[in-house]
């Protein structure tokens, strides 16, 4: 449910905080962290909802990938890819009948992300690896 994903996304950007800011040796003098950081996965929530614009808020120094670099390198481009769609998308041989086609796979990072791409959509045989594609940036 989006209340279980919000106490998770709660606690997960207060361990990304700590991990982040754990040494002040580690921030820049904007007091932003100088660490790398990389945050992927499934989230289970699409781009619009409340769990990314918590992360957005919790997290301000981390930008999702996706919409950093896929749109400004796709535009023209036509394919199910080009929305970034991760779950149910257009030629993945998983077909659940309750899903829509959405993203709901990221990666967030705090360095500058010039790529993103959605990746790993067919095994060698022709099937899916998964039910959701992966998404590399």
């Amino acid at each position: 449910s989006a209340g279980t994903r919000v106490a998770q996304l709660l606690e997960l950007s207060e361990v990304i905080s700590i991990i982040a800011d754990s040494s002040s040796s580690s921030s820049d003098s904007g007091g932003r962290s100088s660490r790398h950081v990389i945050l992927g996965g499934d989230l289970n929530c699409k781009p619009d909802t409340l769990e990314v614009d918590l992360l957005r808020l919790r997290l301000p120094y981390l930008s999702d990938a996706w919409e950093s670099a896929a749109h400004k390198q796709q535009q023209g481009r036509e394919g199910s890819d080009l929305e970034g769609y991760t779950c149910h998308a257009p030629g993945n041989t998983f077909q659940p009948r309750r899903q829509v086609k959405e993203r709901i796979d990221y990666i967030w990072t705090n360095m500058s992300c010039s790529q993103a791409e959605v990746t790993l959509q067919m095994s060698p045989a022709g099937y899916s690896y998964s039910d959701h594609f992966a998404v590399r940036a």
